[in-house]
């Protein structure tokens, strides 16, 4: 395993041990070090730390990726989506990303709104129905994009993307239900 692997599996195991300060000095040095951490180095260091059962649940193993992510992703070169072409369905889910990161900028913007809830109700209905119909989309990766995985060996990312969404959707019920009970 070269050394960045090695770091990210360090980084990722004193975080699920709670030994946020030896994680956060192995940080700064990985940082200082790496100049790209491509996804695929990332994908396998994660695959084997679930092969190594060090998570206590999906749940803390989720939690400490997003902590991952959130420190290298500078350090992830960016592919363009003109490198997939129509159709294709890599494109089709970076494409919908972007939709989704635009409803949550919606609701970023509905909450900064000075104007009461009731004025804004349509606004606020609108955004649950369309986070609502957000389902189809992690579905769609589910049962596409997951199953190529896991024939490949990475079970990994379905498991712990699986959890997540199942998160997100009940979120958008649960958001769907408060919008529409305030009426």
């Amino acid at each position: 395993m070269n050394e960045k692997k090695e770091m990210i599996k360090k980084i990722m195991k004193f975080l699920a041990k709670n030994e946020e300060a030896k994680a956060d000095e192995l940080c700064k040095l990985f940082l200082e070090k790496t100049k790209e951490v491509t996804p695929e180095e990332l994908t396998d260091v994660a695959q084997q730390l679930e092969d190594e059962n060090i998570f206590a649940d999906a749940e803390q193993h989720i939690n400490i990726e997003k902590r991952i992510f959130e420190i290298i992703r500078n350090k992830i070169p960016q592919r363009k989506l003109s490198e997939f072409g129509k159709g294709h369905p890599i494109k089709t889910f970076l494409d919908e990303n972007i939709i989704i990161k635009n409803l949550n900028k919606r609701a970023e913007e509905l909450l900064q709104e000075k104007n009461s809830f009731t004025d804004l109700y349509s606004d606020w209905a609108l955004l649950a129905k369309q986070y609502l119909k957000l389902h189809i989309h992690y579905l769609r990766k589910e049962n596409q994009l997951f199953p190529y995985l896991e024939r490949r060996g990475f079970s990994h990312p379905s498991s712990i993307m699986w959890s997540l969404h199942d998160q997100i959707r009940k979120s958008a019920k649960d958001f769907n239900v408060s919008v529409n009970e305030k009426k």
